[in-house]
This record gives structure tokens, C-alpha cells and sequence, in this order.
């Protein structure tokens, strides 16, 4: 017992925290407060910290993205107010003149009012009619002197456009087509009166390309692709194109990624507008903390838009949506990682330890000014 008092004795001196004698210690009314804050406040702060420390944390590295296989998964969905169903077509071309048609059948058109609300109907496909050989009546329609070998009917507009496009013949107008004429006048009732929702995916090569959602009939052969109006030149510049983008994106999701064109609304002030999307298209490979690697796409955005129309005709150009895509050479990996568990103790020590240094100070301020003043009324 001897040798543990002295070893007391040797080690009392070394005592940081001193204390001080209770008859001595002189408990305030400021001093309670200052207490009763600083622990709300460090409640706070510990709470804050806490949070903070409970979250993944993302780390992000750049390295050249050296592969171009597999495909590029595009998603939308797009309400057009003023242009119904059968008025548009959604078509893809990439850089190559390839034409992909694969949207046929991951594509639907809903018909809305002109509010956009969804009409009590089922959604049908994308679908373009096809080489028509014999209508269903039997009839076989003149090509207007466009037929060959295999195409001896032309029983659609479409049927037309293409036989011209086979012939090698510029084609300026539909006017004077009488099929063309039939199905502008079918589709020409509920033009201005409803509206249209496309929602789907789109697979498409990774490569540069663009996007397409237009009015009017397309066509497309050795390589080439067009539209074609199936409206008549005066009320051209009435077809408006005004849209709201509910979600476009590239790839599956990832926890935290923004699409800059989600419930994107483009209005257009006038007549025959023409919307176009510019997106840099970032690769993307998002690995979290269960082992489990997503490959993905975010992209960045540039808008513009062009009125085309000028004195009733159209000018260079296609009313309608364009978004156009190119992929950077360049990939961001992003981790998901646990938080340190000796920086988050590190914290709350430093929130508890500063927070009673200052208050300390706080108080003593206090305290002293008080006396002062006591002093001075007093003298």
C-alpha cells in the first residue's frame, strides 16, 4: 500500500485537469444559459455528423474509355400538345447513314388531349406502312409513273415516296397525289385538336447520331433518309410543336444521377419550330459497396430552337424534336465507400472539446462584463 501512495504522489503532478474546490465554484443565471445552448447546439452538430457519417461516400476517376462495343440504350418520354398521333414519327440515324428501325416495336404513342392528359384508349405501336403491292379493297394505286419490277402498286402516300426514292426522282411535293391527299384528310381532323405521348427505349449504335420526333411521313432507301410533310405548304407554319420532356436518358439509372432534360417544357411562340437537344454523352461505370458494377451514361446538355416558318413556307429545316448525340472518349468510374469510423470520432470530439472552449469563453465574458458594470453603478 506504501509503494502505490508513492507512485500517486509521483503521478498526481501530472494531472491536466485540475479541480478546483466546491466551496469556491460560483454557479450564475448566464452561466445555465450558455450550458443550455451549447448542449442544444452540440446535439445538433453530433446529429449533423452523425447523418454525414451514415452516407456512402462517392469517389470519381476519369481514364480514356477504350471500348465502343455493345449498344446505347436511349430513354424517353415525350408529350407533343398540338400534333396527334398520327402526325408523328420517331426515327434514329447514326453518323454511318445507318437507319434504325428496331424503334417500331419499343416505341408507343398515347393519345392526350391538349392538356396532355391521357385518353381512355389502349397505346398502339409506331408502326409505317410498308411496300404495298394490292390494297385491301383489291385496288392497286398508280405510282404516278414511279413503277418497276417489283412495286406495281402504290396504295399509300409512303408507297409513292418510296417508289420515287427507287426511281432516283426529286420529289418537291405530295400535292398532287390523291393517296397523299386521302391520308392528310383523314389525319387532318384532329390536327390542333389533340395532343400525343411517346414513351419507350430505343437501342442504337455507339456512335455519333441523332433522334428524331417529326410530323410527316418518312421514307428512306439506298442509304438515304428523309421526311416528307403530309401537310399542305400554307398550314405548315401552323404546326406547333410545343412539348414537355418528362424524363430522356441514356442507360440504366444510378443512385444520384441527373438527366438535364427531365420535365424540360419547350413552347413554341410560333409556328413550325424546330427544338434541337445537343447531349455529350459521358460513359459511365458506377461500382457500389455490395460488389455490384453498373455501366451506364450521363451527359451533359446545349439547347437551341429555329422558327421556319416565313411568309407560309417552310425554310431549311424540320419542325419537330432533335436531339443529337456524340459519346466522349472519356469514362467516369464512381465508388461507393464506407466513411472512416476514426474521422467520424474525430469529429464529435473536436465538436464536443471546441464547443465547451467557447463557451467557456463565452460565459467568462459575460461573467466579468457583468461584474464591471456592477462596479461602475456602484462607484
Amino acid at each position: 500500500m506504501a509503494a502505490l501512495g508513492k507512485l500517486a504522489d509521483k503521478i498526481r503532478p501530472l494531472d491536466a485537469f485540475s479541480k478546483t474546490l466546491d466551496e469556491i465554484r460560483i454557479q450564475t443565471f448566464s452561466g445555465g444559459i450558455v450550458t443550455i445552448l451549447c448542449t442544444v447546439l452540440m446535439l445538433l452538430l453530433f446529429l449533423s455528423e452523425l447523418n454525414h457519417y451514415q452516407t456512402l461516400k462517392v469517389t470519381e476517376t476519369l481514364f480514356v474509355d477504350v471500348s465502343r462495343s455493345g449498344k446505347l440504350r436511349i430513354n424517353l418520354d415525350v408529350t407533343f400538345y398540338k400534333i396527334s398521333c398520327g402526325f408523328l414519327n420517331v426515327d434514329v440515324m447514326d453518323s454511318s447513314g445507318e437507319r434504325l428501325s428496331s424503334i417500331e416495336k419499343t416505341i408507343t404513342k398515347h393519345k392526350t388531349d391538349m392538356l396532355g392528359n391521357l385518353a381512355q384508349e389502349e397505346p398502339t405501336e409506331v408502326v409505317r406502312v410498308g411496300h404495298t403491292t394490292v390494297g385491301l379493297n383489291g385496288t392497286c394505286g398508280s405510282c404516278y409513273g414511279a413503277e418497276n419490277a417489283q412495286r406495281k402498286c402504290c396504295n399509300s402516300c409512303e408507297d409513292i415516296i418510296s417508289a420515287y426514292m427507287e426511281m432516283g426522282w426529286a420529289l418537291r411535293s405530295t400535292e398532287d397525289f390523291e393517296q397523299c391527299k386521302r391520308e392528310f384528310k383523314e389525319k387532318h381532323i384532329s390536327i390542333n385538336k389533340e395532343g400525343c405521348r411517346l414513351t419507350g427505349y430505343v437501342e442504337v449504335n455507339k456512335i455519333q447520331g441523332n433522334l428524331h420526333i417529326a410530323p410527316g411521313s418518312t421514307f428512306g432507301g439506298s442509304g438515304m433518309h428523309s421526311h416528307v410533310h403530309n401537310l399542305i405548304p400554307f398550314e405548315a407554319k401552323d404546326v406547333n410543336t410545343t412539348h414537355l420532356v418528362h424524363h430522356y436518358s441514356y442507360g440504366v439509372p444510378y443512385p444520384g444521377r441527373i438527366d438535364p432534360m427531365d420535365n424540360m417544357m419547350a413552347v413554341a411562340g410560333e409556328g413550325a419550330m424546330m427544338f434541337s437537344y445537343y447531349t455529350k454523352i459521358v460513359p459511365t461505370m458506377y461500382a457500389s459497396v455490395h460488389n455490384f458494377t453498373t455501366r451506364t451514361f450521363q451527359y451533359s446538355l446545349t439547347t437551341h430552337k429555329k422558327s421556319l416558318a416565313r411568309s407560309g413556307t417552310l425554310e431549311k429545316g424540320l419542325p419537330g424534336l432533335f436531339v443529337y448525340y456524340e459519346l466522349s472518349p472519356i469514362m467516369v468510374k464512381m465508388e461507393e465507400e464506407y466513411r472512416s469510423t476514426m474521422h467520424f470520432l474525430t469529429s464529435v470530439c473536436a465538436i464536443v472539446g471546441g464547443l465547451f472552449t467557447v463557451a467557456g469563453i463565452v460565459d467568462g465574458m459575460i461573467y466579468r462584463g457583468g461584474k464591471v458594470i456592477r462596479k461602475f453603478h456602484q462607484g
